[in-house]
């Protein structure tokens, strides 16, 4: 399992650089499929920022939650440099301090600049 984070940049009205911030049950494959999937569905390219084993939906619900206030559209936020230090964090964290205690940090920090100090 693996909480993933794909940029890309809508074109159009929006015009607007994205980040989707999604759960896979694998990790680097199911990733990799899930990509795939994406690009086929997706009007725009979409690169991958981080995919971060071991985090669950719970993990990603929490994440959401942390940048709701960024959400344009169900899994998809604006993306901001606030969002990839988050991200960069989150995996930073996860290999310091395993997905268990960094779900329960997610859960506790009510902005993503609680968990990026805790970090």
């Amino acid at each position: 399992m693996a909480v993933y984070f794909l940029t890309g940049t809508a074109g159009g009205v929006l015009n607007e650089d994205l980040c989707k911030i999604g759960y896979t049950s694998d990790d680097a494959r199911g990733t990799v499929s899930r990509m795939a999937s994406i690009s086929t569905s997706c009007p725009f390219p979409t690169d991958l920022l981080w995919s971060i084993p071991g985090l669950d939906r719970a993990a990603e619900k929490e994440i959401h939650r942390l940048f709701a206030h960024d959400r344009v559209r169900r899994e998809w936020f604006l993306y901001s440099e606030e969002l990839v230090e988050t991200a960069d964090n989150i995996y930073i964290a996860v290999e310091t301090h395993g997905p268990k205690k960094v779900l329960a940090k997610l859960k506790s920090c009510k902005t993503y600049e609680e968990f990026n100090d805790w970090v």
